[in-house]
C-alpha cells in the first residue's frame, strides 16, 4: 500500500512514510542554476546524467555559510539538513563554553592557581547549583556527540567507486551504520575528518565533567552549654536543631555550612545536703554517681524532702547530718538573683576541634531503667548534669563553591571547535554520491548491477563471509526466528557481552558501596547513607585522596571521569544494535510488497529521508537515555575538593582532593541500566518472519539481490520488492532480485541463482 504524503511531524513518522514540506521556501533560478552545476561536479562516474540530479526546490533549506559565496547553498530536508542542524548546535554550545570561561575568569575574584569560582553559598545551595550545572553540561555534551555521530557516519559511508574497488578486492564494506571497517577504504580527507571527530570525543567524556566542580568548605568549631534565656537573645545567624538532627550533623570534624554549636540546656540537676539546723546546700553531682543525677524514679522538676514524724510527742525531725538527696530545677526559671543561697555550678565550653567528631567531648546518659539489649539515649550529658533541649548551629553563609577549572575548561573548547570545524568540513567535501541507506544501496546496484555478485541471489551475510567469493546456485529455505538471530552474531554478542559485563560489574559496586561497613569513609553517619544525593553526599574513595594542588585535581578527575568514557562505549554498542535492528526490519520489508526506495537524495517515486539508520521514535528515547546515564553517572562518581580551616581561616594541611561517591545515585543508575538492558534483550527476543536474505549491513548482499530482469530499465526510480522471477533458459533454478515487475513469493527448497 502506497504511504500518504503528510506534513513533516516527527510523532507521527514511521520508515514507510513519505515526507514533503508543507511550506516550500521560495526559489531563484540563478542559485537553481549554481547548485545543479554543484550537484553535477559532485556526481559519482557511474551517473548516466544531470538529468537525474533532483530538483526539488519545494524541500530546501536556505542558509548562508562563510566560503560559500552569498548564498551558499540550498539543503534539502535530509542528511545536509542534519548536518547543517549539527554545526548551528556546535556553534551554540560553544558559545556557551566560553560564556562559562568568562565567568570563572571575572567572577568572585578570577582565575587562581587555574582555578575560578562561579557561585559561592551555603551548602545546599550550591548542592542544587552543582546539580543543575551537571544536567545542563550532560545535555550539551549529548547534543555534541550526537552531532559528531551523525556526521562520522555520513564520513564513513562509501561511495560506489569506494565500493568496486572493496568488491574487487574481495572485501565488503557497511551500508547504513557508522563503521570503523570502512575507514581503511575511504578517501583520506574523509577518513582523516572521522579521526578527528572521534578522538576529539575523549576529552568531553574524560573532563567535561570535571571541569565544573564543587568545593566544600569546613572550619574547626566550638560547643558550648547556654542556657534558655540566652537562648532566646540569639540572632538569626543561628539555626535551631533538635537533638537527633544535630547529632548526625556534627557526627564528624568539620561540618559544610556550619561552624560553632551552642547546646540549649533546659534543666540543671544538683546534690541537696540537709542539715539538723534546717539548713541546705547546693552541690555539683560527681561524676562517679553514673548518670544517676537524671530524674529516673520521678518525673517531675523537684524531689520532696522526707520528714520523720513522731505521733506521740508531735515532734519533726530530719535526717541526719550529709544526707544527700537529688533536686532537678529549670533553669529558665531558677536565677541567680532570685535564689541566692543555691551554689550554681560553672559550664565550661566544650572546645572539640581537634576531635573527629562531637563524641568523646559530648555523650549522653542511657536510659536507667530500660530493659531492652539496646535502648536510647536520654538527652541527659554523661560528664555535666544538664539535660540538653535542642540545639542552635551557626551558619557560614559562604562555606561552599562551584569553581570551574581553566585547564579543563580550554580543553573543552578546543574539542569542541574541532568538532564544528570538521563538520563545516563534511559539509564542504561530502557529496549526494554517499550510500548512506539500504535505499541509496539498492538504487546504485540496480541502476548499475555488479557483476561480481551475480548467481548469489540468496545468499546473506553469512554465506558471503564463509564462501569467500564463490557463486552457485543455493536452495531456499524461509526462516520464522528471533530478531538477534538476524543480526551480526559476533558482534552482536560481543556486544552483549560487554553490556551484560558491565551490568554485572555496576551491581557489585552498588552493592558494596551500599554496605558502609565495607568501605572506609570518613564523613558521614550510616544512617544518611542512603538519604543523599550525587555531590550532596559526604563520602570519599579512601584511597583517591590526594593533595590539593593541580596533580590531584588532574589524578582525580581521570579517576572520576574514566567510567564516563566505558558508560560511551556501552552506548555505542547499544546505538549499534538498535541501528542493526532498525535495518533488519526495513530491509525484510522490502520482501512483503513494493515501495518506494528511501534515499537520500529522491527523484521521481523515490522516498527522502529525514534519518539516516534510526527513525526518530527510536533515535528520541535513545539520546535522552543516554544523557540519563552519563547525568546519573556524574552523580554517582565524581570530583570533590574539601577545604579545611582553622577557626582563623587558616587552611589544614589535611585539605584533599579526591572522589566521592554517592551509593543513593549508583543503585539509581544501577537499576535503570538494567532495565533498559532487559528492554535491549526483549527487542531482540521478538519473532521475524525472515523473507529476504539476512543482509546485516553488508554491500556484498545489497549488491547480489540487484540484478533486475533486462526489461525492467530504471527500476531504481519506481517501487520495488525483492522475490522470485522467470530466469531465462533455466527451468530448475530460478532467480530473485529487487525489480519493479512482478515477482513471487520463492518456493521452499527451490533452487536460485
Amino acid at each position: 500500500m502506497e504511504a500518504t504524503p503528510r506534513s513533516l511531524q516527527y510523532s507521527n513518522i514511521s520508515m514507510d512514510d513519505d515526507i514533503e514540506l508543507s511550506h516550500p521556501m521560495p526559489q531563484d533560478p540563478k542559485i537553481d542554476a549554481k547548485i545543479e552545476d554543484d550537484q553535477r561536479a559532485l556526481l559519482p562516474r557511474h551517473t548516466v546524467s544531470t538529468s537525474q540530479v533532483p530538483k526539488q526546490t519545494e524541500n530546501i533549506f536556505a542558509l548562508r555559510l562563510p566560503g560559500y559565496g552569498r548564498l551558499v547553498t540550498k539543503c534539502k530536508i535530509s542528511w545536509r539538513f542534519g548536518l547543517f542542524v549539527g554545526l548551528y548546535t556546535s556553534g551554540i554550545v560553544l558559545i556557551g563554553n566560553i560564556v562559562f570561561l568568562f565567568l570563572g575568569c571575572f567572577l568572585h575574584g578570577g582565575i587562581k592557581s587555574g582555578i575560578g569560582t562561579v557561585a559561592e553559598g551555603n551548602s545546599k545551595e550550591i548542592q542544587r547549583l552543582s546539580t543543575a550545572y551537571h544536567m545542563l553540561i550532560n545535555v550539551l555534551s549529548t547534543v555534541l556527540l550526537i552531532s559528531s555521530n551523525y556526521a562520522m557516519q555520513i564520513l564513513c559511508a562509501p561511495t560506489r567507486t569506494e565500493l568496486d574497488r572493496a568488491h574487487n578486492q574481495g572485501i565488503w564494506l557497511d551500508i547504513g551504520i557508522m563503521s570503523l571497517r570502512n575507514v581503511r577504504y575511504i578517501e583520506r580527507k574523509r577518513a582523516g575528518l572521522f579521526g578527528a571527530l572521534l578522538l576529539s570525543s575523549v576529552p568531553l567524556h574524560l573532563f567535561y565533567n570535571s571541569a565544573v566542580f564543587t568545593v566544600t568548605a569546613g572550619q574547626d568549631y566550638l560547643i558550648d552549654v547556654i542556657n534558655t534565656t540566652y537562648a532566646a537573645e540569639m540572632s538569626t545567624q543561628w539555626r535551631r536543631l533538635n537533638n537527633k538532627v544535630w547529632q548526625q550533623l556534627y557526627d564528624t570534624r568539620f561540618v559544610p555550612g556550619y561552624g560553632n554549636l551552642h547546646l540549649v540546656a533546659s534543666d540543671v540537676s544538683f546534690d541537696v545536703s540537709l542539715n539538723t539546723d534546717w539548713t541546705y546546700s547546693l552541690q555539683i553531682p560527681p561524676k562517679t554517681s553514673s548518670c544517676q543525677w537524671q530524674p529516673w524514679l520521678n518525673e517531675s522538676t523537684t524531689l520532696p524532702i522526707p520528714l520523720t514524724i513522731n505521733p506521740g510527742s508531735h515532734n519533726v525531725s530530719i535526717p541526719s547530718n550529709g544526707t544527700g538527696y537529688r533536686l532537678v530545677l529549670n533553669i529558665a526559671d531558677a536565677e541567680l538573683e532570685s535564689l541566692p543561697q543555691y551554689q550554681w555550678p560553672e559550664f565550661d565550653l566544650i572546645n572539640i576541634s581537634e576531635s573527629k567528631s562531637y563524641k568523646g567531648a559530648v555523650d549522653f546518659c542511657p536510659e536507667l531503667l530500660c530493659a531492652e539489649p539496646q535502648c536510647p539515649n536520654t538527652t541527659w550529658l554523661t560528664d555535666h548534669p544538664v539535660r540538653i533541649d535542642y540545639a542552635l548551629a551557626e551558619r557560614l553563609e559562604h562555606s561552599s563553591k562551584v569553581q570551574v577549572s581553566l585547564a579543563y575548561i580550554l580543553v573543552v573548547i578546543t574539542s569542541n571547535s574541532i568538532k564544528m570545524i570538521a563538520i563545516y568540513l563534511t559539509l564542504r567535501i561530502c557529496s549526494t554520491g554517499h550510500l548512506l541507506t539500504a535505499g541509496d544501496a539498492i538504487a546504485s546496484y540496480l541502476q548499475r548491477p555488479e557483476d561480481a555478485s551475480k548467481e548469489r541471489c540468496t545468499y546473506g551475510k553469512p554465506d558471503i563471509v564463509r564462501l569467500k567469493g564463490r557463486s552457485g546456485a543455493r536452495r531456499w529455505y524461509y526462516k520464522g526466528q528471533r530478531i538477534i538471530s538476524v543480526l551480526d552474531g559476533k558482534k552482536v554478542g560481543s556486544n552483549l557481552t560487554l553490556l551484560v559485563g558491565a551490568a554485572i560489574n555496576i551491581a557489585c559496586l552498588a552493592s558494596a558501596l551500599g554496605n558502609h561497613n565495607s568501605i572506609i569513609v570518613v564523613m558521614v553517619d550510616s544512617n544518611q547513607i542512603l538519604k543523599e544525593w550525587g555531590t550532596a553526599s559526604k563520602l570519599l574513595l579512601p584511597f583517591t585522596s590526594s593533595s590539593f594542588d593541580t596533580r590531584g585535581v588532574l589524578l582525580n578527575t581521570w579517576l572520576a571521569n574514566t567510567p564516563q568514557v566505558l558508560l560511551s562505549l556501552g552506548y555505542f554498542s547499544i546505538n549499534r544494535i538498535c541501528t542493526s535492528i532498525c535495518f533488519a526490519t526495513e530491509w525484510n520489508r522490502y520482501a512483503y510488497r513494493k515501495k518506494a526506495l528511501r534515499v537520500t537524495t529522491p527523484t521521481e517515486s523515490q522516498r527522502s529521508t529525514h534519518f539516516l539508520s534510526i527513525p526518530f521514535k527510536w533515535a528520541a528515547p535513545l539520546t535522552v537515555t543516554s544523557g540519563i546515564f552519563h547525568w546519573l553517572l556524574s552523580q554517582t562518581l565524581f570530583l570533590v575538593r574539601f577545604e579545611a580551616r582553622k577557626m582563623n581561616g587558616d587552611l589544614y594541611p589535611t585539605s584533599a582532593c579526591a572522589c566521592g561517591y554517592s551509593p543513593l545515585s549508583l543503585l539509581v543508575f544501577t537499576g535503570v541500566f538494567f532495565g533498559f538492558l532487559f528492554i535491549l534483550v526483549g527487542l531482540m527476543l521478538r519473532r521475524m518472519e525472515v523473507c529476504i536474505p539476512i543482509a546485516g549491513h553488508c554491500s556484498a548482499v545489497i549488491s547480489a539481490a540487484c540484478h533486475p530482469p533486462v526489461g525492467d530499465k530504471d527500476a531504481h526510480l519506481r517501487k520495488v520488492q525483492w522475490g522470485a522471477v522467470p530466469k531465462p533458459n533455466a527451468e530448475d533454478v530460478g532467480h530473485c532480485t529487487f525489480t519493479s515487475e512482478d515477482v513471487r513469493q520463492p518456493r521452499e527448497g527451490h533452487l536460485y541463482a
